[in-house]
């Protein structure tokens, strides 16, 4: 609860610069909104893979499908592929990713705007919307990104390293 968190920093006299308080705020309201509160991180971690692979696959297999890369490999593996995709949340202004950084790292935007700068920020390439697949070509060349991907809003990514 945001109010916990809040009462938590004015008890210990922790002060965060006001940009961290617009994300943490942005962050409950985004969840309170979508999720009515509900955090679903860990939820399925005491079930059997077997179960917990099912339901991730089901979960996953639009993002799964967005690419080339998947589309030949067996059940089995997009299973234990799709167990290993985490999802996240990201408040607006935050970098997934930095031009010239090297990371294997692909993004599937679920809920949300990502945008696309080049070598300055005010070098908008593009802005991605919900359903969107980024950078399946770095899970398996370790190149340096040509572009910084932000979030342009609050966001729910899947995140396949």
């Amino acid at each position: 609860d945001i109010n916990i968190f809040l009462w938590y920093l004015l008890y210990n006299d922790i002060y965060l610069p006001d940009n961290i308080q617009n994300w943490v705020m942005n962050y409950y309201a985004y969840l309170w909104k979508h999720r009515k509160g509900s955090i679903i991180k860990g939820l399925l971690d005491d079930l059997p893979f077997s179960m917990y692979s099912d339901i991730t696959v089901a979960c996953n297999r639009n993002m799964l499908k967005k690419s080339n890369l998947f589309h030949s490999l067996d059940e089995g593996f997009l299973r234990a592929l799709s167990a290993t995709i985490q999802p996240y949340m990201y408040s607006t202004g935050q970098i997934l990713a930095k031009r010239g950084e090297i990371n294997q790292t692909m993004y599937y935007i679920r809920h949300g705007l990502v945008q696309v700068v080049g070598d300055t920020a005010d070098d908008k390439i593009a802005t991605l919307l919900p359903g969107y697949l980024i950078g399946e070509m770095y899970l398996l060349c370790r190149i340096p990104r040509n572009v910084t991907i932000s979030t342009a809003s609050v966001c729910e990514i899947s995140v396949l390293e």
